[in-house]
């Protein structure tokens, strides 16, 4: 149960981290659209705001010029109404075009005859509009009209006389030729920042500057009580300015989320792959454990049995109990080659390893230690061939080291010949600024894939020919680390069922010339 949920906890832990990697993905999304709406809606209120302001001030301003018709109605007769529309003082600023005086039939008693033309107009185009029973009366009501392509603004205003049973209307004209005189002042403290212009509902433009009703943060309104056949339309100045940094702000938002889920999705690739890895390692620990249990197993095996035959007596003759021996003193080699790889590699890893290099000549270390395969050359029926070359340069090394190189490159080639051909060449040679290694078999070579791969720890091909051979999988390791220790290089080129070659280049050691002795040469200068 324990390895049960071990072996599925980073797969729970992936789908936890994916899914709320995700949700945050999606959540800082709509935090960022939400509030760029938020921030958009801020402002069409707030310009929304500044309309209803300029629309409240402008139908104020018309309010008042409207209140002035209930002075007339202090009037107690028609004549003295009349009397007192004749000579109202006229506006510093007008807004009024024309008063009317008319009574329920749509008599005209204001202007006086000589105006009346425009009074006999007004009541054929534009009183033959109005039920003057749905009036309320003195309560002025607004209309607004357009008359051959052209809009008109009046006030309306029913009343009575004391007195006199026939209602009467009061209308009040607003002047339509300049409508800078009402709309002028509240504009322009718009136009600062913003385009405004009034259009009617066939989007005819009647005041101020058109622009595109497309544009962002655009906002309008009907007029709502005078001109209200009219919609009073406003934008920011800056909207395409606005509209571009909100989408540099969206973007570099958007940047930033990706930024930050593609570091999630990598952080957790790192540790996936980590794990990978770490599981990969752990198996092949676990592989290089038994394969090590195996190599030390066999060899104890064999002395352990050979130990008993002597001790038992059971050796015929003199010859055959060295032999035993022979092989005993074999297994124990082999033992302790594979368990100083194993401290040694160790020792590296950790930073233990100590070296004593001194200056040596690569072929004598290679002849010194060749003795050690000879049994085993011998049992295998190898052959063997050294080939070094003359007055080799110096390298700097370490003894015990190069001899471990070599051992484990010379046990591979042994281990992994092939039965139709068991030669392997050693060759020792001079390539400058190099003194080069060479350890060539005829074996069953190495696959292309497993080649970026042979130098790493504990790695072990899949191949069945390469099973069938007992192996730790740490030789070519450690003879990388030692190369690398000694400031060299290793290089291996490999044919599948051709052999392998794996040649080895250390630094050559320059020969400093003697000093030369200033006395002798200012004596030979002399004569």
């Amino acid at each position: 149960m324990r390895q049960f949920f071990r072996s599925r906890m980073f797969p729970i832990a992936s789908g936890i981290v994916l899914f709320s990697t995700i949700t945050i993905g999606i959540l800082t999304f709509r935090y960022v659209a939400e509030k760029e709406s938020l921030l958009e809606i801020t402002l069409l209120q707030s310009n929304l705001g500044m309309v209803r302001q300029t629309l409240n001030r402008i139908e104020l301003n018309i309010s008042a010029q409207d209140q002035k018709l209930y002075t007339f109605l202090t009037s107690t007769t028609l004549e003295e109404l009349q009397l007192r529309l004749a000579n109202a003082p006229a506006d510093p600023v007008p807004l009024i075009r024309q008063i009317y005086l008319l009574d329920d039939q749509w008599n005209v008693y204001f202007p006086a005859a000589r105006q009346r033309e425009n009074a006999r107009w007004f009541r054929r185009r534009v009183l033959s509009t109005i039920d003057p029973g749905q009036l309320p009366p003195l309560s002025i009501q607004h209309l607004h009209t357009a008359i051959d392509g052209r809009y008109y603004l009046f006030s309306l205003l029913p009343f009575t006389l004391a007195g006199d049973d026939r209602r009467f209307l009061l209308v009040q004209e607003y002047r339509g030729d300049d409508l800078d005189v009402f709309f002028g002042a509240s504009v322009r403290d718009l136009e600062r920042n913003h385009v405004v212009c009034i259009r009617d509902y066939e989007n005819n433009l009647i005041f101020g500057t058109p622009f595109q009703v497309s544009r962002k943060y655009f906002v309008e309104q009907r007029f709502p009580m005078t001109f209200y056949k009219w919609l009073f339309q406003l934008a920011p100045r800056n909207a395409d300015q606005l509209e571009q940094e909100a989408l540099s702000i969206r973007s570099q938002n958007m940047l930033l989320l990706a930024i930050n889920l593609v570091l999630i999705l990598s952080a957790w690739f790192l540790v996936y792959v980590s794990r990978r890895e770490e599981q990969k390692l752990t198996q092949q620990k676990e592989a290089f454990i038994r394969n090590v249990s195996h190599e030390l197993k066999t060899p104890l095996a064999l002395i352990k049995m050979f130990s008993e035959i002597l001790l038992m007596g059971r050796g015929r003759d003199e010859r055959t109990r060295q032999e035993y021996l022979s092989v005993i003193f074999a297994e124990t080699e082999r033992m302790t080659h594979l368990i100083n790889n194993v401290l040694d590699l160790a020792n590296l890893e950790n930073g233990l390893q100590k070296f004593s290099f001194e200056d040596l000549r690569l072929d004598q270390v290679v002849s010194r230690h060749l003795e050690a395969f000879d049994y085993r050359m011998k049992k295998e029926k190898v052959e063997l061939r050294v080939d070094a070359e003359p007055d080799l340069p110096m390298i700097r090394g370490d003894a015990n080291a190069l001899a471990l190189i070599l051992l484990n490159l010379l046990d591979n080639a042994i281990k992994y010949s092939a039965n139709k051909s068991r030669r392997v060449r050693i060759r020792i040679f001079h390539e400058p600024p190099h003194v080069c290694l060479e350890v060539r078999d005829e074996g069953i070579g190495i696959a292309p894939e497993d080649l970026p791969s042979i130098f790493n720890k504990f790695y072990r091909s899949d191949n069945i020919a390469v099973r069938r051979v007992r192996g730790s999988g740490i030789g070519l390791s450690l003879v990388k680390y030692l190369v690398e220790a000694h400031g060299g290089q290793i290089q291996v080129d490999s044919a599948v069922g051709e052999g392998s070659v794996f040649v080895i280049r250390f630094p050559a050691r320059v020969e400093t010339p003697p000093p030369v002795d200033e006395t002798d040469e200012s004596a030979t200068n002399r004569l």
